[in-house]
């Protein structure tokens, strides 16, 4: 089985490729394509599964671009309120319905944007999208530019969002951060797995290494989400399956440089209680949104945590770094 999930994983990855220049991107899409196929196998016969796979990968694909349109809108519409143009030679400034203003907009604001990063931007959104005419300006591939300011957007974006200390979020792929997290994860399940913690140790940062971190044997890596924590640190909130096939779920606290580089504070931590929804009520395909406030936290829709057990709507299925038997 496992052989079926690497062929599918890897085939949609080629097809991703073949609309989307971004490798992680593509791997994002496959890992989609993949959890979309875990959900449906039993609904997809043999013969048409290649024919499955490219469909599905493909949607997702256009999903990837027509949110990146709607973004970049976003940002034309709402984030700048002058833009410049020439007319008969002479720059003229024209002010749209935007709340916002030169004053609070300034891409001098972003001190991690190199000086060229600064050129290419405010030329896309003061002077002219056309990715043509600036890909000759700069002297870049088109497709490498259209990859780099989406990247760069990507950035501010994340940027605001760390600013506006949001309790939980998930990572923007195409930025730093999210490359950063991805390879963290990678080296995490490598040093727990080979019992060899010396592989974690550029990520450490006067870290604490707390009991319990060799219960923890990760097979596959679900889902993780970012939690703020305090004016200087995160935490990383990871559910994955271990060789036994349990669900369980650990986080480590960390902070990020000012390249938002990772450096782990306390490694691993346990939450108290895991709640495990009946499927009845949460299914793969229950929007997760509806079961959470504006800050990512459980919003009682279905009573308080004692209610769910009482009411057999949810059981616990792991305290601390012990999981209970279903």
């Amino acid at each position: 089985m496992e052989d079926i999930y690497n062929e599918i994983f890897h085939k949609a990855k080629i097809i991703a490729l073949r609309y989307i220049a971004d490798e992680n991107i593509a791997e994002e899409i496959a890992q989609l394509t993949l959890i979309q196929y875990y959900f449906n196998e039993k609904n997809i016969l043999r013969e048409k599964r290649t024919n499955w796979i490219f469909k599905v990968s493909k949607n997702f694909c256009m999903n990837h671009f027509n949110s990146n349109n709607k973004q970049a809108k976003l940002y034309r519409e709402l984030m700048i309120e002058q833009v410049q143009y020439h007319d008969n030679s002479e720059k003229q400034k024209v002010k749209n319905n935007s709340k916002y203003n030169e004053d609070n907009f300034s891409l001098d604001n972003y001190d991690f944007l190199s000086v060229e990063d600064k050129k290419i931007l405010n030329k896309y959104l003061y002077v002219t999208s056309n990715i043509k005419k600036l890909s000759q300006d700069f002297k870049i591939k088109e497709m490498t530019l259209r990859n780099k300011i989406r990247n760069l957007l990507k950035e501010i974006e994340f940027f605001h969002l760390l600013e506006r200390k949001v309790i939980g979020f998930e990572t923007i792929p195409g930025t730093k951060f999210h490359y950063n997290i991805r390879n963290c994860l990678r080296k995490i399940t490598s040093s727990l797995n080979s019992n060899n913690i010396n592989l974690l140790v550029g990520y450490f940062k006067s870290c604490k290494i707390n009991d319990g971190i060799d219960s923890i044997n990760i097979q596959e890596i679900k889902s993780y989400k970012i939690r703020f924590d305090s004016d200087s640190s995160y935490n990383l909130i990871i559910a994955y399956i271990d060789f036994s096939n349990n669900l369980k779920f650990f986080d480590i606290k960390f902070k990020l440089t000012d390249n938002f580089s990772i450096h782990i504070l306390e490694f691993p931590r346990f939450p108290k209680k895991v709640y495990r929804f009946n499927e009845k009520y949460v299914d793969e395909t229950t929007n997760i949104n509806i079961l959470q406030d504006q800050k990512g936290v459980y919003n009682n829709i279905y009573g308080t945590p004692d209610l769910l057990v009482r009411n057999k709507i949810a059981k616990i299925c792991q305290i601390g770094e012990k999981l209970k038997n279903d």
